[in-house]
């Protein structure tokens, strides 16, 4: 088994994370320590899974369950404050086009472990 940090997924989420609080500087005190926070806490749980994920075949669907939906919940944030105007059009764009990145690779790890298993 691969190191996560050596992951594709892992190196995505993580790129996330950061786009994500190096875009914080520029959204108001009030959104970036309400839901921009929540968003950003969000990102960091579904790396933190990657890591979980990789190491164990105990509970891996669960887990990827999980990390798509965190994204999801990040996506629908990100949303929310591109149509409130807390992020430039730019930068909601780059956060959409990473969530969908890593959303990708998500549904593909668990479209193989389905296949490990024998599902359909």
């Amino acid at each position: 088994m691969a190191y996560s940090e050596d992951l594709y997924i892992y190196k995505e989420t993580h790129k996330l994370c950061k786009l994500l609080l190096d875009y914080s500087k520029n959204v108001s005190k009030v959104i970036r320590f309400g839901q921009y926070s929540v968003a950003i806490d969000k990102a960091c749980m579904a790396l933190d899974l990657v890591r979980r994920i990789n190491s164990s075949f105990e509970d891996r669907e669960r887990n990827l369950h999980e990390f798509i939906l965190l994204l999801s919940e990040v996506r629908s944030r990100i949303t929310l404050f591109a149509e409130s105007q807390y992020l430039s059009v730019k930068q909601a764009t780059n956060l959409t086009y990473q969530i969908e990145k890593v959303t990708k690779d998500g549904y593909g790890w668990l479209r193989s472990e389905r296949k490990r298993k024998g599902e359909s």
